[in-house]
């Protein structure tokens, strides 16, 4: 996987990842120079941060009108905790496509983080949703066997527009998670990484950009962010985001789909049932610096 990564261009300590023997991340840590002398963010810092971008996105989405929803663990949070779910670690949120793209620009206008997606990034982003980042933290994030270093920050994922009929689309569906696949098993499966290799997944990009794009989500039945760890259950009913609520989230409030509670059931099912103490765990790992 190493000699993968290096064929594509990543240098190990340079670039996003180090390998690594995670029983011991904190002396690893220790002995990392770039983070001699810094301080470590706290949960509730981090937390912060991550607010401070969420509630800049929501303003910057109002002003412009464009369309800005929470999703996902943080929805359900903000419905079952009024904010973070306990042993929550993360902020997601939902745009449509048409406004996701207006916002792409709108952010690298601003200059106030920095964006990640494959429109304005292309030859280094291999994921189909944003990530804006803050400039003033390092973030190392581990899952064996990477360390990966970005900054706090807060995914957003672009809601797709898909066909009106049934069997049209679950084939849809189902090509674009398989188009996806492929284009990640590039990165897994050639580790000498052929020029002929780094062309289809170029072409592979490219299909899987052309199909989020292809049935313009205001106007589809239904649609959602059909990339998602969710799989099927992430196609939605669009009517459920055709209204907005806002609702407490910490010391904030956020936009919901006025539809939250339809949502919130295909995805969870019984959703104000707190799971069990064994599935109560934190889905990331990650320690928090200040740069400076």
């Amino acid at each position: 996987m190493v000699q993968q990564l290096m064929e594509i261009g990543y240098k190990e300590n340079i670039h996003i990842f180090k390998t690594v023997e995670f029983y011991g991340i904190d002396e690893i840590l220790l002995q990392d120079k770039t983070l001699q002398g810094l301080k470590q963010l706290s949960n509730e810092e981090v937390r912060k941060i991550q607010l401070e971008i969420t509630v800049y996105l929501q303003d910057l989405c109002e002003k412009n009108g464009l369309n800005f929803y929470m999703t996902g663990g943080t929805l359900l949070g903000a419905v079952r905790h009024q904010g973070y779910i306990p042993w929550d670690d993360d902020v997601d949120i939902t745009i449509p496509m048409p406004d996701y793209k207006k916002l792409i620009d709108l952010l690298i206008e601003d200059n106030n983080y920095d964006v990640y997606t494959v429109y304005n990034d292309p030859d280094n982003c291999s994921c189909f949703y944003m990530r804006l980042i803050d400039r003033k933290t390092i973030m190392k994030s581990w899952g064996y066997p990477f360390l990966t270093s970005t900054g706090v920050n807060v995914d957003v994922f672009p809601l797709i527009g898909m066909p009106n009929k049934a069997d049209e689309r679950m084939i849809f569906f189902n090509r674009l998670r398989n188009l996806n696949a492929r284009m990640t098993n590039t990165f897994i499966e050639y580790p000498e990484n052929p020029v002929h290799i780094v062309t289809y997944r170029k072409q592979l990009r490219d299909e899987i950009i052309n199909m989020t794009e292809l049935y313009d989500f205001y106007q589809s039945e239904m649609g959602g962010y059909i990339l998602s760890k969710y799989w099927e259950r992430d196609i939605m009913p669009v009517s459920i985001y055709e209204g907005k609520i806002k609702m407490k989230f910490e010391e904030f409030m956020l936009t919901a789909p006025i539809g939250y509670d339809e949502y919130l059931q295909r995805i969870f099912g019984e959703y104000m049932k707190l799971p069990s103490e064994k599935e109560q765990y934190v889905t990331h790992n990650y320690r928090v610096f200040w740069k400076e």
